[in-house]
């Protein structure tokens, strides 16, 4: 058995893959995954398409973190902890927290807030119910709580959604003349 390969001789096909991942772990060197969610933040919403959803663009590598994240868009509603969230991932919050932003590239608390924007973007789309009703159904604390994570994360107002989205669907809608 040789020195340089502890489990045997691989077989010759892996070479190719080391040296590629060696490459793509070199200093400097990004994966097309961190570009990915400022690209898609850039882009404008495309019509007569779904918006892509936020859990696939969170992309965890774990099954702990992404059991955090189905239980996170699950409970949107209530406030959601730290420790909640790596109670439910079975980690230490610390541990979490670090595993999280590893895998997520942020923190626990944006990703929380993504979700919630996304909820509240899509109840919105629906116009059905009103920014108080929605603010409350995404667990936002209150209209303007909301409003400032809508600025934060999609760089418009709650209202500028709601009225973009009417247009939308007023330019879909055949008119009957």
């Amino acid at each position: 058995m040789s020195s340089t390969a502890p489990y045997g001789r691989q077989p010759a096909w892996w070479r190719p893959l080391i040296s590629l991942w060696r490459w793509s772990m070199r200093p400097g060197r990004r994966c097309r995954a961190h570009r990915r969610p400022q690209a898609r933040a850039l882009s404008p919403p495309r019509r007569g398409q779904p918006q892509l959803s936020t859990l696939l663009e969170l992309e965890p590598k774990s099954d702990r973190i992404q059991r955090a994240l189905d239980y996170a868009s699950r409970n949107l509603k209530r406030p959601l902890s730290i420790n909640e969230l790596a109670a439910v991932a079975y980690l230490s919050p610390r541990q979490f927290s670090r595993a999280f932003r590893a895998e997520t590239g942020r923190s626990p608390a944006k990703a929380v807030e993504q979700l919630r924007v996304e909820a509240a973007r899509l109840l919105m789309e629906q116009g059905r119910h009103s920014m108080d009703v929605i603010a409350d159904e995404t667990g936002f604390a209150d209209r303007e709580r909301m409003r400032q994570a809508f600025l934060r994360t999609l760089g418009q107002a709650p209202q500028m959604v709601r009225r973009s989205a009417r247009n939308l669907r007023a330019a879909a809608s055949p008119t009957m003349s």
